[in-house]
């Protein structure tokens, strides 16, 4: 009768020893192919991530061109306004006297559509 409960305690013991040698082969893959999985997971999100900064960097510089350009717009229009100001100015040079009520004094008119 002990050798029954023995032989009965060894086989279990021997039977689950080499269930749990297959089955850790099983569970070290499966631990491996969910690790791939979340890298893979991880990686599509940084892929994404990176397009849509891509977009946005895109639609700044778009931004900033654009006002860029009106800016240079403006900064041409302000250099013909003091060419224009200049010839003016070198008009009036002749006529520009330092005493108020001086007689000598002409009026004169300008042209600013050059």
């Amino acid at each position: 009768m002990t050798e029954t409960i023995i032989t009965a305690i060894i086989t279990a013991l021997c039977s689950g020893g080499l269930t749990w040698l297959f089955t850790i082969r099983y569970t070290r893959k499966q631990a491996e192919a969910d690790a791939m999985k979340s890298v893979q997971e991880v990686y599509q999100e940084l892929i994404e991530d990176l397009k849509n900064d891509r977009q946005e960097l895109k639609k700044r510089f778009d931004e900033v061109d654009n006002k860029y350009k009106e800016v240079l717009q403006k900064c041409n229009e302000m250099e013909k306004a003091i060419r224009r100001n200049a010839r003016v100015m070198d008009t009036m040079k002749p006529f520009l006297c330092g005493v108020k009520n001086c007689p000598n004094r002409e009026s004169i008119t300008f042209d600013t559509n050059n």
